[in-house]
């Protein structure tokens, strides 16, 4: 699962480095042969990136490469895509579960399309309950992670001593009208007991809240679905605060005796279905928000270089580029191949790839949206953001 340590770790890798991401996807025949497609591409994208080259980066270049393909054929690749970063002096190796594209760079680490993954699938927390207790999950791109557990301790024993041991007495009349047999009966006590029983689910309810609420702090997971069933699940919902609850949502499975390892399979089309729905309000708000946003190329791009925007919005599926300084990072759609600002030269990149970076060095949330969210952002260029109060833009700054 992807963690912001993890993305931060590999930002401060010692250049140059050798960046592979790869669809290793087993589900492909072509993944499966003798040499998987995965592996023919990368070298085929190799061939490219070496005559880009200058001659003394060749070399070093050559041997990363080596190295990158003895380890995919030696090794059985696991998960749906792999991503590595090869320099002289560095080497990591990270499986993702989720769908990614082939993607190859050769000098600082490559770390956009973390970033897009992170936009695109967000960490969420979910909580399975039954009447024995509670787990804790971390979901994302459709794996499931045990965080804690919380096991319901209903000890009835001693209630049972007391309520139930006792026996309420009452005279009931003959036929003659004199007092005479008498009846023994338990009803006041059970419902005593009753009572005592909701009472401790209910504080046990409101405690589940609580650990849920402080989990998804202490992660920066995004929501919390909670799954289970009856009363119970309506009681931990109503538990949250009313911040903490418009991050709250409610499936109405009882999941508990299903296994960790088989919850992913159950939770997918829940939380897809929601995921579906906030972006399509996110873009809905963005769009309709007046002076608290910003919206289009040109003008998000000025804001978020400057540190004015909190949250930002970007469609999947936009391919425009622009140009970014390699010297003082400066990025627009001017064609000048020299920069402005500083007179260093200017590469061609992505715009989702600029604004993504620039996002995460400001401390900017990243949202990511496809389908109709998607297309509905193509309209205002694909790009836009809330805009930070001015204390705030002076901290990001």
């Amino acid at each position: 699962m992807l963690k912001p340590e993890q993305v931060r770790r590999y930002f401060d890798l010692p250049q140059p480095v050798l960046t592979a991401y790869l669809n290793t996807n087993p589900a492909k025949p072509a993944n499966r042969k003798p040499e998987p497609r995965f592996l023919t591409w990368l070298k085929a994208e190799a061939k490219t990136i070496s005559r880009t080259l200058p001659l003394e980066e060749q070399k070093v270049f050559q041997q990363q490469l080596e190295r990158v393909e003895t380890f995919l054929r030696d090794r059985a690749v696991r998960g749906s895509g792999l991503v590595i970063f090869a320099g002289p002096k560095a080497w990591e190796v990270l499986a993702i579960e989720g769908e990614i594209g082939d993607e190859a760079r050769w000098g600082g680490p490559y770390v956009a399309p973390f970033l897009r993954l992170m936009g695109e699938h967000k960490p969420h927390e979910v909580v399975i309950l039954d009447r024995k207790g509670a787990r804790f999950l971390r979901y994302q791109m459709g794996e499931v992670t045990e965080v804690a557990a919380r096991p319901f301790d209903v000890n009835t024993s001693s209630w049972r001593k007391k309520d139930m041991g006792k026996v309420a007495a009452a005279p009931v009349r003959s036929r003659r009208g004199a007092a005479g047999v008498v009846k023994k009966t338990r009803g006041s006590q059970r419902a005593t007991f009753d009572r005592r029983m909701d009472a401790r689910y209910a504080r046990l309810c409101a405690e589940t809240a609580h650990q849920a609420t402080q989990l998804a702090a202490r992660e920066n997971l995004h929501t919390v679905f909670i799954a289970g069933a009856g009363q119970m699940l309506a009681e931990v919902a109503n538990g949250f605060s009313r911040d903490s609850a418009r991050h709250v949502v409610k499936i109405e499975k009882d999941l508990g005796r299903v296994s960790t390892r088989e919850l992913a399979r159950h939770l997918a089309p829940a939380i897809a279905r929601w995921e579906r729905l906030h972006e399509a309000e996110v873009v809905e708000s963005l769009l309709g928000n007046g002076r608290k946003t910003v919206i289009g190329m040109d003008e998000t791009l000025a804001q978020l270089q400057q540190g004015r925007i909190r949250r930002l919005v970007l469609a999947g599926n936009m391919d425009a580029k622009l140009r970014r300084c390699l010297r003082c990072g400066l990025a627009d759609r001017a064609a000048d191949a020299i920069c402005r600002r500083c007179g260093g030269e200017r590469e061609i990149v992505a715009v989702g790839e600029a604004a993504l970076e620039l996002a995460w060095k400001q401390n900017t949330e990243i949202e990511i949206v496809s389908g109709e969210a998607g297309e509905r952002l193509e309209g205002a260029e694909g790009i836009g953001g809330w805009l930070r109060q001015p204390a705030e833009a002076r901290i990001a700054g």
